[in-house]
């Protein structure tokens, strides 16, 4: 999936999710709002850019992952659900690594 082959709702979505994470990184909102948008709209995240934008948010920390676990699994859920339709080796690698930490950590069982 590239830029090109996103729609107008995957977009919103995407550039929800952008800010979100932007103003958390400013101090202008908590992670709780992130992980609220994420619960809330799971079935409709379903592109590789939010997945890799989600990604860039998570602290692969024990500290991180037991505060928002949560949102951690529906993350988790999302990239098994776009692994089947991602043509980008870069996301491929990264889920395979955010897979493998997570059933480490267990926090999920493949």
């Amino acid at each position: 999936m590239s830029i090109h082959s996103i729609t107008n709702e995957q977009w919103e979505h995407l550039t929800t999710i952008g800010n979100l994470h932007m103003n958390i990184y400013t101090g202008k909102t908590e992670q709780f709002e992130l992980n609220q948008y994420v619960l809330q709209h799971e079935k409709e995240l379903n592109h590789t850019l939010i997945f890799e934008t989600l990604l860039e948010n998570i602290e692969l920390t024990p500290e991180f992952v037991n505060l928002n676990k949560e949102y951690v699994k529906a993350v988790y859920r999302i990239a098994k659900r776009i692994e089947k339709e991602s043509e980008s080796l870069r996301s491929l690698i990264r889920a395979d690594v955010f897979f493998t930490l997570l059933t480490k950590m267990k926090v999920v069982s493949e």
